[in-house]
């Protein structure tokens, strides 16, 4: 019946019997598993083929497997030490063919077994792990996540890091979806807070953390949470695998990383910012979706975003906490992609703002930086329609009230906005569309506090250049003036100086308004404002077509003043006025007395301007003197203009009535300046008729201030003002009895009255004479009587103003006196009966001249006086009073000199002279050609005559200083012409003068003579000749100016235009020659010579002599305005003349060539000139350093540095002239530099040589061995200068010479020579190992090497066995062991002998096996041979044992007895033998044993010698034997050694032999008793003791 039912079964049937009985099985074995191990193993085997069962659900099978299951769940819960097979879990997750049955249980096992891993076999199944995400589904992956990421401690990251291949295996290189969700999760995980929180299920309102949605909470925090220790230890390993590389995208790492960085444990933190500092670049900065990510973390997903793309509230994730926020913004604040990623960049802008979550200040600021950064790097299209949302948020936060964080916080925040408003005006200026944001940051600059305020005033700045000039019509220039001119006068400081900036540079300079404001501000109380307001006013510089001069862009002169004259008068209706302290206060100064006498002054600028004349640049600093030279033309213009302009005719007559108020009240105690009298003084010139008739108001006010005014300038131009308004009116003429009276006035007064009486007088005088009308005065003879006695007053003042008043008479002619008599006998009267006549006048004028007790300006007064007195008629008279001032040598004030120069040329004149036009209408002109000045001729003549004869330098000057004023005046003339080389020869002997005033006569006396002679080729032959010395002898002039004319004269030579030696002799004085007037075509040479004269011109500029050096400095910065681009252009002529000069016999011109280098090779170095002869330069420097001068010394050890820098830069890698470089310097560098015996050479050299072991790189293979051995070579200098006596008292003791030694060994080796030469190693190669080796080797042995030289040699050779590849060194390790092993048994240093024995140690492990056997067969004659080479054989044998250990153990059959003897023998190193005992042997007895026979033959050999102390070595060994083998059966050969011993004549330290035989006797007292091994009998062996 069975056999029936099993034929009518079907295939299925009988396979599901199959399988159940394969479950029983299974469940048998499982159930009966005793022991956990055997349960683990059962599990281990079937709980794959269970789950494989849980597919079939015929027969029960599932049934059944799922009560296994149960089973075997039941016993892991209890049973956490049992292990599942986790791979084959994940091979049956991972199984796309697997039911989700097999899949949901393959899952359970897998979190379940995964945890109860070792730590490397979780490592291992890590990336399996991983890739289970990519097959199983969805809802899955929360928990193989969490799985994964707290498996994560257990990944270690290989020393050499992930490869490829791992890389690979974690599938995110393969899968871009797995590599999001895991970097999602991450990204979570890291969020995670750390708090102790019930289960999900209990608490369905639980509070979603920061950076979260709800359902990834979910996702990440499971059920149970997280406890805070692990969630600190996954953390931390979520980092380190992040940075491994496990992740594929770099943007994904860097934000799991950031947020690490943010964490709340230090132990987080610490982990996150290594790993930042090591994975952030530049391109991780700027990648996109790292910022897009950033942006999503930082804002999170808002509620509108949610419901335009339908994402589920349970899906919408928060923001991130405030402290991440705080570590992604600086990351933002570094890329130029953040701010081009829009809107997400102004989102979170105004998220820190002004969003609803909570910030804090450190956000905010970071925000306003953030705006900073769009501005700066936001494409111009997207910021230029998103400027005035940025805008309105600055102003927005500027109008909040300051609530957060302390006021010094807030106040940084606001200072921050300001400045962000300013970088948005100035990305986008359009949108300033009007005054209010700028009227805010105004009102600002005077309400924020002090550190604010300077934020505030930045950003006003920054606006204005941003802003620029504003067009006319543009209604944010016409809002702006209304607020410059409303805030000008603000009681804040800083608001009045950028009410300055704004007028200056928003308007243009002719914008009348910003200059009436800048005019205003002249007056301020903060000396810097006022200051820079008139630095504006003359700041817009105009250049002319030629570009060869600038001038002032001023308003015109009708608009200027209509607009002071209508603001003026508004101010003083308003009650603005100034009250003057004297005078009237109904009629107050419209301005303050800074800014009235400033506008005046303006006024005038801008009436020049408009007649055509070029304004200075620093009108401040002109001299009235100019100002009067540009009357005349001044008075040409204002006539065409009254006469044509009815506007500008009533804009004088406002200027007119504004001057005035300089005068009124009678004095000037409100203004100080005297400027203010002489600008109503010169527009009262300018056109007298048309002023004096509306001014003659004014007339009484001057004549008050010239006899009140206790400034005598102001009273002499008011006098002069009155004078002029007196006489150019329409009205009466001048009466003698005006005239009387004022004489009268002169009479009674005081000195302050008087003075301005008396100059009142003689302005009269000369007014009157050049009016139109008829003078109506017939008392100027009485005047100039009163005149003449009032010279006499002792008060300087009365009879300088009486002089004064002469002097204007005597210009316009009314000093009408006698000529008189020239010589008149003592006790008689002149023939004229006059009480003054010319003669003795020009007598008593000349003797007050002399008079050094006397006022200057009296004298010089006087001066001028006295050359006016004679006329055409009164040519004696001129001859005279030219003889007699001609013979006033002895004045030594210069001014007076000049003075009396002036004197000449006027006496020499008469009439023709130019002092006697009218200066205020008449432009200066020369004397006509037809002119006679024979009498100047005559003056000239004998000038140079006196200067000739050798004179002393004080006459020489002032013969100069005359003769320089003639030249000025008549050097035109032709009569002149002639004696032009005559005075030539007199300025050239001059220039040799040591006094600095007397060279600089000479020099503008030859520039003169230059821009005046009419054949100039002949004068500039004979001055070449002049300074070569042909033509005249030159007297003694001092070494430099002898030194100095020679250069100037190569120069003028190389040019080959003589026609240059004026040039260059006024450049040499530092003459601006544009003064004078001097032809533009000697100012200029062609480039052709000045290559020419480049090279020598540039080193003289460094000349140690300062009259040479000063000179060619200014000749220089002449001819090459660009230095920088003269040197590159000309480098390598300049570097020929310096290795010319520095290789010369003269001292000077080495110094100069020194600093001359230094400065040229500054920042130079990779230019072909200069590489090309560095080499040379060194050479020739080196012997420099050596010279016999100690300034030439000291120049060149700074000059020799400068060619190290350049050496370096040179050889640089990047440099296209390194390797040639190399080659031509570094034997140099050897030569003539490491091996120079000047000290500060060598010390160069070797800085030199150290940089370019660190910067050559590459480029020294092929000079490896010279370099090297150079290094080697220097290293021992040190041996040289140490003080051995010194060293030897810090290492007192018997071994103080090898103490000594070490000390120097160890000096060496911390050297910075000794870490260049380590550092070389690296570059040793197959092309310069040969070389390399062999010079090494050669050192070794050469016996003139020093002890440091080899010995760092022989360190040289262990770090190139460490670093250098084996093969390499194999054609070279015979000849340096050879040389090694016969150093260390020679070499008489202890410390020598240790350097090459360790050396000989490394190499010993590549020896050939013959050459190791020769080594061994002569280390026991070695040892033997001294004292010295047994310590050599212990330092070989240690090395060995260090080293080369197997080289040593495989001659243990030799080497051991001979250790074993030594030490016991070697005493005082027996701590070095017992070293290498314990590295060869594995344990003393088991050793002894292996190697009794050979002991024995060695110890019998030795016992044979004649040498006692030997044969006490090997009783002493027999002790040692018998003492270290506790097997007592194997010492009966050691007792018959010693008894072998003991019959021989007694020697000292055989009592060592009778010990070794008793301790021996003792140990074999069994063996000798049984006469065992072949001992003799007792009765034999006692006769024996």
């Amino acid at each position: 019946m069975a056999t029936g039912s099993t034929t009518n079964a079907t295939p299925d049937t009988l396979l599901g019997a199959l399988r159940l009985q394969c479950v029983e099985d299974i469940f048998q074995r499982v159930v009966s598993s005793s022991s956990d191990s055997d349960f683990q193993e059962a599990v281990s085997k079937h709980l794959g083929k269970l789950l494989d069962f849980l597919g079939y659900k015929e027969g029960g099978v599932r049934s059944r497997v799922m009560e296994l299951l149960m089973h075997i769940n039941n016993r892991l819960k209890n049973r956490p030490e049992i292990e599942l097979p986790v791979s084959e879990m994940i091979r049956l997750y991972s199984d796309p063919n697997a039911s989700a049955f097999i899949t949901n249980f393959a899952l359970i096992y897998i979190k379940m077994g995964f945890p109860r891993l070792q730590s490397e076999e979780q490592n291992g199944l890590l990336p399996a792990l991983s890739r289970c995400l990519i097959h199983g589904p969805s809802h899955h992956q929360p928990q193989l996540l969490r799985l994964f990421v707290s498996s994560l401690h257990c990944f270690t990251l290989p020393k050499e890091g992930l490869n490829q291949l791992q890389k690979e295996a974690f599938g995110m290189i393969d899968s871009s979806n797995l590599a999001v969700v895991i970097r999602d999760f991450l990204i979570f995980y890291m969020l995670l807070p750390y708090l102790t929180l019930p289960p999900m299920d209990s608490d369905p309102n639980i509070s979603i953390p920061w950076g979260f949605s709800s359902n990834a909470y979910r996702r990440v925090r499971g059920e149970t949470g997280v406890q805070s220790e692990i969630l600190e230890r996954d953390k931390q390993a979520i980092i380190k695998f992040a940075a491994s590389g496990a992740l594929p995208n770099i943007g994904d790492v860097i934000a799991v990383v950031l947020i690490g960085c943010s964490d709340s444990r230090h132990t987080v933190v610490s982990v996150s910012e290594s790993a930042f500092k090591l994975l952030v670049n530049e391109t991780v900065y700027n990648d996109i979706h790292l910022i897009k990510l950033l942006y999503l973390l930082f804002l999170g997903v808002s509620h509108s975003f949610a419901v335009a793309n339908n994402i589920k509230e349970e899906d919408r994730r928060a923001p991130v906490h405030i402290r991440t926020k705080l570590k992604i913004f600086p990351f933002l604040l570094k890329s130029t992609a953040a701010p081009n990623c829009l809107p997400q960049a102004f989102q979170a802008v105004f998220e820190c703002l002004f969003g609803t979550t909570p910030s804090n200040p450190r956000l905010k600021y970071y925000a306003c930086q953030f705006i900073h950064w769009i501005c700066a790097c936001a494409e111009q299209k997207r910021l230029d329609s998103l400027a005035p949302l940025l805008l309105n948020a600055m102003n927005k936060l500027l109008t909040q009230s300051p609530n957060s964080g302390s006021a010094a916080t807030d106040g940084k925040l606001r200072g921050l906005t300001y400045l962000g408003i300013a970088t948005l005006v100035e990305k986008v200026p359009r949108i300033v569309t009007d005054d209010s944001a700028i009227a805010k940051l105004f009102e600002a600059l005077s309400n924020e506090d002090s550190d604010t305020k300077l934020s505030v005033f930045e950003s006003l700045s920054t606006i204005s250049r941003s802003l620029g000039q504003l067009e006319d019509g543009s209604p944010v220039r016409e809002s702006i003036e209304k607020l410059l001119l409303a805030n000008f006068d603000s009681d804040e400081h800083l608001v009045r100086k950028m009410c300055i900036r704004y007028a200056t540079s928003m308007f243009p300079a002719t914008h009348v308004t910003s200059r009436y404001l800048l005019l205003l501000s002249c007056s301020d109380p903060k000396p810097e404002i006022s200051s820079e307001a008139k630095r504006s006013l003359r700041s817009c510089v105009v250049r002319d077509a030629v570009g060869s001069s600038e001038r002032l862009d001023l308003p015109s002169f009708p608009d200027m003043t209509e607009y002071l004259a209508d603001k003026a008068k508004g101010r003083v209706s308003a009650g603005l006025g100034y009250s003057v302290a004297v005078g009237s206060s109904d009629n107050p100064l419209p301005f303050q007395p800074s800014t009235y006498i400033e506008s005046l002054l303006y006024l005038r600028m801008c009436l020049a301007n408009d007649a055509g004349i070029q304004v200075a640049v620093d009108y401040d600093l002109v001299s009235v003197e100019h100002l009067k030279s540009e009357t005349p033309i001044l008075s040409r213009y204002v006539t065409d203009q009254i006469a044509s302009s009815d506007r500008t005719r009533s804009a004088l007559s406002e200027y007119l009535l504004m001057a005035s108020r300089v005068v009124e009240g009678g004095n000037l105690n409100w203004s100080s300046d005297p400027i203010g009298p002489y600008l109503l003084l010169e527009l009262v010139a300018l056109q007298p008729g048309f002023f004096a008739e509306k001014g003659q108001l004014v007339a009484n006010a001057c004549r008050q201030v010239a006899i009140s005014s206790h400034n005598e300038a102001a009273r002499t131009y008011a006098a002069e003002c009155y004078a002029l308004l007196r006489c150019g009116g329409g009205g009466r003429p001048l009466t003698d009895a005006e005239v009387v009276s004022l004489l009268g006035e002169a009479k009674s007064r005081s000195s302050l009255a008087v003075h301005g009486t008396l100059l009142t007088l003689g302005y009269l005088a000369y007014h009157s004479t050049y009016s139109v009308k008829a003078a109506g005065s017939t008392k100027w003879k009485e005047v100039a009587a009163f005149l003449l006695d009032k010279t006499k007053c002792e008060e300087q003042l009365v009879a300088n103003a009486a002089v004064i008043a002469l002097t204007s008479m005597a210009v316009c002619g009314q000093l009408d006196l006698p000529t008189g008599d020239k010589d008149v006998p003592k006790g008689e009267t002149d023939k004229t009966k006059s009480k003054y006549n010319k003669y003795s006048l020009s007598k008593i004028l000349i003797s007050r001249i002399s008079n050094s007790k006397l006022d200057v300006k009296y004298r010089n007064n006087s001066a001028h006086l006295v050359g006016l007195l004679p006329t055409l008629e009164s040519s004696e008279l001129a001859e005279y009073i030219s003889e007699k001032v001609t013979e006033l040598t002895s004045i030594s004030d210069f001014q007076v000199q000049f003075s009396l120069g002036e004197a000449l040329v006027t006496c020499c004149l008469g009439d023709e002279s130019p002092c006697r036009r009218n200066v205020w209408s008449v432009a200066y002109s020369r004397v006509r050609p037809d002119a006679d000045v024979s009498l100047a001729v005559s003056v000239v003549t004998n000038l140079v005559k006196k200067h000739m004869n050798l004179s002393p330098a004080a006459k020489r000057q002032i013969y100069a200083v005359w003769l320089l004023n003639l030249v000025k005046e008549l050097g035109h003339h032709p009569a002149l012409q002639e004696i032009l080389g005559k005075v030539q020869e007199v300025f050239f002997r001059d220039l040799l003068d040591e006094r600095e005033f007397n060279q600089d006569l000479a020099s503008r006396g030859l520039i003169l003579i230059n821009s005046l002679a009419a054949g100039k080729d002949k004068l500039a032959t004979d001055l070449y000749g002049l300074m070569l010395g042909k033509r005249i002898v030159l007297g003694n002039p001092s070494e430099a100016r002898r030194q100095l004319f020679q250069e100037l004269c190569f120069l003028v030579n190389t040019l080959n235009r003589h026609e240059m030696a004026y040039t260059l002799i006024g450049l040499a004085s530092h003459n601006k020659l544009e003064e004078f007037a001097v032809d533009r075509s000697s100012l200029v040479i062609d480039p052709e010579s000045l290559a020419k004269i480049l090279p020598r011109l540039y080193i003289l500029q460094f000349d140690p002599i300062a009259a040479v050096r000063d000179p060619m400095v200014s000749i220089w910065s002449h001819f090459f305005s660009d230095t920088r681009a003269a040197l590159s252009r000309h480098l390598s002529d300049i570097l020929s003349g310096i290795r010319a000069d520095l290789a010369g016999p003269i001292a000077r011109k080495r110094e100069a060539c020194c600093s001359a280098l230094e400065e040229l090779l500054r920042g130079r170095g990779d230019e072909p000139p200069v590489a090309e002869c560095l080499d040379e330069l060194w050479a020739s420097l080196s012997l420099v350093c050596d010279d016999i001068k100690e300034s030439v010394r000291k120049v060149a050890v700074e000059a020799i540095n400068a060619v190290a820098k350049a050496i370096i830069r040179a050889c640089a890698p990047s440099s296209k002239l390194g390797e040639q470089t190399i080659v031509k310097v570094l034997p140099t560098l050897i030569e003539k530099g490491l091996n120079c015996s000047v000290k500060q050479v060598s010390s160069v050299a070797v800085v030199t040589v150290i940089e370019l072991s660190k910067s050559a790189g590459q480029l020294l293979k092929p000079h490896l061995g010279d370099y090297m051995v150079a290094l080697l070579e220097h290293i021992a200098e040190s041996e040289l200068l140490v003080d051995s006596t010194g060293l030897s008292s810090l290492a007192p003791g018997p071994g103080a010479r090898e103490n000594v030694d070490n000390m120097r060994m160890a000096m060496a080796r911390s050297s910075p020579v000794y870490a260049a030469l380590t550092s070389c190693v690296s570059y040793v190669d197959a092309g310069n190992v040969e070389i390399v080796a062999s010079r090494v080797c050669d050192v070794l042995k050469s016996p003139t090497s020093l002890l440091l030289t080899k010995a760092c040699a022989a360190h040289l050779l262990v770090h190139l066995q460490l670093s250098v590849d084996a093969d390499l060194l194999a054609p070279h390790r015979s000849r340096l062991i050879r040389v090694l092993l016969q150093g260390a048994i020679s070499e008489r240093s202890l410390m020598l002998k240790r350097s090459y024995a360790a050396a000989f140690g490394g190499f010993a492990k590549v020896a050939k096996i013959s050459t190791l056997d020769k080594m061994f067969a002569n280390i026991r004659k070695w040892y033997f041979d001294s004292e010295e080479s047994r310590f050599s054989v212990s330092l070989i044998l240690l090395s060995l044992s260090r080293n080369s250990l197997d080289v040593l153990k495989n001659n243990s059959a030799t080497m051991v007895p001979l250790i074993l003897y030594a030490i016991n023998h070697d005493t005082p190193h027996k701590e070095v033998w017992e070293d290498i005992w314990s590295e060869v042997v594995v344990g003393s007895e088991t050793s002894i044993t292996l190697y009794k026979e050979e002991i024995i033959t060695f110890l019998e050999e030795t016992s044979q010698a004649m040498h006692w102390p030997v044969k006490q070595g090997v009783a002493q060994t027999l002790i040692s034997i018998n003492n270290r083998v506790s097997n007592k059966e194997i010492l009966s050969p050691f007792l018959m050694l010693a008894l072998k011993m003991l019959p021989s004549k007694y020697w000292d330290g055989k009592i060592k032999v009778l010990l070794a035989v008793k301790e021996l006797t003792m140990s074999c007292k069994d063996s000798i008793k049984t006469n065992i091994s072949g001992f003799p009998p007792i009765k034999d062996i006692i006769p024996l003791y």
